[in-house]
């Protein structure tokens, strides 16, 4: 059964202006999966190294949600617990990396699929029901920013491998022209593979010389391929994780 908890950094996102996300729900992934990431980061080299994320916080996200003090952190660690008690859901069976696919032009990512949808399951009643009780305490103390959450009806189950936010300062454009800050992504996709969802075509080292292109690669089929693996994981625990801790901790 799944069972709740709180990481130790949760209380990192206390203080933080309200409006934007502050922590995310997750639940985090063993070893098997974390060789399927550093497997295909090898297999990427190293001049695509500016855009991993580091393979030992391979984790599932479920959903944001903005907490901006540490009474509402509390409320909701505190919901979360009880909702999961009550909806008495099983370990959910998650089978990782058997395809690529990609997010937004930024994020390249191992599928996750979850037959069962219980990752589903808890994301649809635990963070709304988190948000509701944080918003409660947050009305009791005069002063505090409300908590903030919006659902996102296009959530699709992954484990991220590379994303361009990772090296956003003083990258250039596939075109060698230095970007402009929050213009067009480093990390491109293009959706000619129809059997995923974007087919990584091309992406940019610091200072390049010329573009590098994941066709060489054989595009997102054979990068799912060259893991010729996948890891099934039955992660027995849920957690808040502050998103400031997890920047810190990804460098």
């Amino acid at each position: 059964a799944m069972s709740p908890s709180k990481n130790a950094a949760a209380r990192g996102g206390g203080g933080h202006g309200g409006g934007k996300p502050t922590h995310f729900l997750a639940v985090r992934l063993s070893p098997a999966s974390v060789h399927l990431v550093r497997k295909l980061q090898t297999h990427m080299g190293n001049a695509y190294a500016p855009f991993f994320v580091h393979p030992q916080t391979a984790h599932v996200t479920l959903g944001v949600i903005g907490l901006y003090d540490d009474a509402s952190i509390d409320a909701a660690c505190m919901r979360m617990e009880q909702e999961v008690t009550n909806l008495k859901l099983g370990a959910p069976k998650l089978v990782v990396g058997e395809h690529v696919g990609g997010f937004r032009k930024q994020v390249l990512y191992l599928g996750v699929r979850d037959d069962d949808n219980v990752l589903l399951s808890l994301r649809d009643a635990v963070l709304p029901a988190m948000h509701r009780s944080a918003s409660l305490e947050a009305m009791k103390n005069e002063g505090s920013v409300p908590p903030t959450f919006t659902r996102d009806d296009t959530y699709t189950p992954h484990l991220t491998v590379a994303k361009a936010s990772r090296n956003r300062k003083g990258a250039k454009s596939a075109r060698g022209h230095k970007r402009k800050k929050d213009s067009e992504p480093i990390l491109w996709f293009d959706a000619r593979d129809t059997n995923v969802e974007f087919t990584p075509t091309a992406a940019q080292p610091p200072n390049p010389t010329k573009p590098l292109c994941l066709d060489a690669l054989g595009g997102a089929t054979s990068l799912a391929a060259v893991l010729g693996e996948s890891a099934v994981e039955e992660p027995s625990e849920l957690q808040l994780c502050s998103l400031f801790a997890q920047k810190d901790e990804e460098g």
